[in-house]
């Protein structure tokens, strides 16, 4: 959020046709409606309050992309953020400035376009990109990250792969690793 006046600027004076919708709750979301004020950008979004997670999907019924921003942190880096594999399910393509592990789940998973934490002249050119890109296209980033989803983090599969490590291990000298998931029903 703190570069909304860089990538904003910059995407809102074209002449693309889009809305952001901005949903939910956050420290800076007082100085965002201001900024968005103070920069004349009232015409290209929309801010909600917080909604219940299972609310979410109507959201992203909706939504044509989704956007997801971390800020460039070793406890974020390291972890997959669970709004990403929350994405990645919904069958939309994802927008993410954000580094490590969150980034390379959107691009090994092939569901959407990345950018390094606070790149927000990189940030706007994938927006700019996302905007331009025909339905068919978006489709496909966002059957990639279901494809992916339902292969890696659907419960079935991965009791199927820990099984598979547990018996590996037993058999080896590899050490176990713990993991911590988000399963889809």
């Amino acid at each position: 959020t703190r570069y909304i006046g860089d990538w904003s600027s910059d995407v809102c004076s074209s002449d693309l046709d889009f809305r952001i919708l901005l949903v939910g709750e956050g420290s800076k979301k007082d100085w965002v409606k201001k900024q968005i004020k103070k920069l004349k950008l009232d015409d290209f979004f929309e801010i909600y309050p917080s909604y219940p997670l299972d609310k979410m999907p109507s959201f992203f019924k909706h939504a044509d992309v989704l956007l997801v921003s971390l800020l460039n942190k070793k406890v974020f880096n390291m972890t997959i953020p669970g709004k990403v594999q929350f994405y990645l399910s919904s069958g939309k393509p994802i927008v993410g400035m954000l580094n490590g592990e969150g980034a390379d789940l959107i691009n090994i998973s092939k569901s959407g376009f990345t950018c390094n934490s606070g790149d927000y002249i990189q940030l706007s050119k994938i927006i700019r990109k996302m905007i331009k890109m025909n339905s068919n296209d978006l489709k496909k980033l966002g059957n990639n990250g279901i494809t992916y989803s339902k292969k890696n983090f659907l419960k079935s599969e991965l009791i199927k792969k820990l099984e598979d490590r547990k018996s590996t291990r037993l058999n080896s000298s590899h050490r176990c690793i713990s993991y911590a998931v988000f399963c889809l029903k």
